[in-house]
């Protein structure tokens, strides 16, 4: 089964941990084929780096530290197993999302997006689970392991479990990924983990998106609308639909609206559309990542601001301002609805930093469970 290749994990532990004495004792399966049949099941109580969340962590198995890239994405601990061989590793992984736009459901989306355009893989139904004393949620997938390009051997069956945990800001996902004929021997330990997950913010309430899902509906719907074609369609529209690129922050409506807003060619909207559009734009707001559109990403202000000025800075290189110079960034306002919820008005902006940024005011329809652009009209242009 091995692929020719050799593997080594750096055990990575420079850290501040504090570790208790040993959680307990049991015994484990005794598979004959596996070295770690009679591995001890005895755990440490471990506290992550600056108190984020308690695990109880098998005292043999190998442990890796890695820290949130610059503020960004998830710090990772990763628990290895003794015994396994690459390609054969079992491995536990604690992830922590601190960032406060990053969201549960946005996880478990690109989870299972990506799952589906992989045809050999099945997957459990999403379950109801409790972790760290909070409903949490739990998702089983069968996969295969390949060996690298160039490399000879046989695809290795294995099963991936996530449970997704919320926090008072960002989220934890506990991952456990295990060749399939090595589960019986290590779920246990699997299992005493996930019970042993104390999340640090444990008394303080779960995060609460301030604008509600049926908003996020509408934004995701925008980016999968075809633009108006014809001489009097508005310019550079399209681009809207094929960014994926968001800023973290609202536009908020600043000054009054212009005698015959939003123009004669747009029509008179209702009053109570207008109303509600209006009152939540009165300042501004910030995203998180609900907008479930594939590889669309929401950029919180001060990331945008740091990306763009390293653009500026060196605009030919290859830094992640850069994408932002070429492929644009879109800016949105909170949706207007009226009074049977079944039309939405909403603005949004493109804007190509140092080119010029576009507004428009966008009114959308439900029709059964799907929304449809009506009309769009240009409240702006500017060339920067």
């Amino acid at each position: 089964m091995l692929w020719k290749r050799g593997w080594g994990i750096g055990l990575g532990l420079g850290l501040l941990w504090c570790l208790t004495a040993p959680a307990g004792s049991a015994l484990a399966p005794e598979p004959a084929e596996s070295p770690a049949a009679t591995q001890d099941l005895r755990l440490k109580n471990t506290v992550a780096p600056g108190g984020a969340y308690t695990l109880g962590v098998p005292i043999q198995w190998e442990l890796t530290w890695t820290k949130a890239p610059n503020g960004r994405g998830p710090s990772e601990l990763k628990l290895t197993a003794p015994g396994e061989p690459w390609p054969e590793y079992v491995t536990i992984t604690v992830l922590h999302f601190a960032e406060s736009h990053r969201t549960p459901e946005r996880y478990l989306f690109d989870l299972l997006h990506a799952q589906s355009d992989r045809k050999d893989d099945a997957r459990t139904a999403l379950k109801d689970v409790v972790a760290g004393g909070r409903p949490a949620k739990f998702l089983e997938a069968a996969a295969n392991r390949y060996p690298p390009l160039g490399m000879a051997g046989d695809k290795v069956p294995s099963i991936i479990r996530h449970v997704i945990v919320p926090a008072s800001q960002g989220f934890f996902v506990l991952r456990y990924d295990v060749p399939e004929r090595l589960d019986p021997v290590h779920r246990e330990m699997f299992d005493r983990a996930v019970e042993s997950f104390a999340p640090g913010d444990r008394n303080i309430p779960v995060a609460q998106d301030q604008i509600p899902a049926r908003e996020y509906d509408v934004y995701a719907a925008l980016f999968g609308v075809r633009p108006p074609g014809g001489l009097d369609a508005p310019q550079f529209f399209d681009g809207v639909p094929e960014c994926r690129q968001v800023a973290g922050s609202t536009m908020m409506r600043d000054k009054p609206l212009d005698a015959g807003w939003p123009g004669k060619d747009f029509g008179v909207l209702d009053p109570g559309l207008v109303k509600d559009y209006l009152a939540k734009n009165q300042k501004v707001w910030q995203l998180t990542d609900r907008i479930m559109v594939p590889d669309l990403t929401v950029i919180p202000a001060e990331e945008l601001e740091a990306r763009l000025s390293a653009g500026f800075r060196n605009p030919a290189g290859r830094e992640e301002g850069v994408d932002l110079l070429r492929e644009g960034i879109i800016t949105l306002t909170r949706v207007g609805f009226n009074s049977t919820g079944d039309l939405a008005l909403l603005g949004a902006a493109l804007t190509y930093p140092g080119t010029m940024r576009a507004r428009y005011i966008v009114l959308m329809k439900k029709r059964e469970a799907a929304w449809d652009l009506v009309k769009v009209a240009m409240e702006g242009l500017i060339y920067q």
